[in-house]
């Protein structure tokens, strides 16, 4: 859509603000003419940072799928659980990942303690 670009009730931030409700209407009746997953192609061979909104099942097949590797075993030994890995990689060195989640309500007493600092 363009023309919406030379159109003054959407040229600046204010204007586009004042005429929400109008460029709502627009960009919806054009969003509806194609699947979620066109439009992301579009936006991502146009360069627009976008992405799909997914469960974790979902988000991990979708890294995947890029080429990234999102799951990292957390843990050691016998108690080695799958976990999501941090999507920030840093210059100072790797994430630890040798502590499993733990057990449900496990790290009671220690959080309460720290709680009550």
């Amino acid at each position: 859509m363009p023309q919406l670009a030379d159109d003054a009730q959407y040229a600046t931030m204010g204007a586009r603000n004042r005429h929400r409700d109008a460029l709502r209407d627009l960009l919806t009746d054009r969003l509806r003419t194609r699947g979620a997953d066109e439009w992301f192609e579009l936006l991502r061979a146009a360069g627009v940072p976008s992405g799909p909104i997914l469960g974790v099942d979902g988000g991990v097949r979708f890294a995947e799928s890029l080429g990234l590797d999102p799951v990292a075993p957390a843990g050691r030994g016998a108690r080695v659980i799958p976990t999501v890995r941090h999507p920030i990689g840093y210059a100072s060195g790797e994430v630890d990942y040798s502590q499993a989640p733990p057990h449900f309500d496990g790290d009671r007493e220690r959080v309460l303690a720290w709680l009550d600092r």
